[in-house]
């Protein structure tokens, strides 16, 4: 394997299931689930299909351990995806465009809480969102993340 596929991704992406609210510049509001999450933008799973570039607004409510962190992110559609024709359920790729301080600040926040709730299950024997991971990228989640081979 060369190098340079080894770091596919900018950043890490972090999996996270979260209702998501997807407002498009054509003026649809739009329902998803957000998949995973990273700084720089994140995976979606909607019921309607969606056109790559197409810009918005994405607007979500994590919550972990009593605390709710509230998040929105304009973006640009990266790429989209149908696993099968006989199923409604589209994927999306969005990027962030332009996070502003406190946007960003939330997302850090997310991230870190998520990275955290992954490295107490994986210690306690319950890694509820890593297991089926094996096909994924090396760089797919930080180090501390992926088990050793035994």
């Amino acid at each position: 394997m060369a190098l340079s596929s080894l770091k596919q991704r900018e950043h890490y992406r972090v999996p996270l299931e979260a209702q998501a609210i997807v407002e498009t510049n054509d003026g649809r509001s739009l329902k998803g689930v957000c998949l995973n999450i990273s700084m720089g933008g994140m995976c979606l799973s909607l019921e309607h299909e969606i056109t790559r570039n197409m810009p918005g607004r994405v607007s979500m409510l994590f919550e972990q351990d009593g605390e709710t962190i509230e998040f929105c992110a304009q973006f640009f559609i990266a790429w989209t995806r149908t696993e099968r024709p006989d199923i409604p359920v589209k994927y999306a790729g969005i990027q962030f465009v332009g996070l502003d301080n406190e946007n960003r600040s939330c997302l850090t926040k997310i991230i870190i809480a998520r990275l955290m709730k992954l490295e107490k299950d994986r210690r306690e024997g319950t890694p509820e969102s890593i297991k089926n991971e094996e096909n994924k990228p090396a760089d797919y989640y930080p180090p501390f993340l992926v088990k050793s081979p035994k």
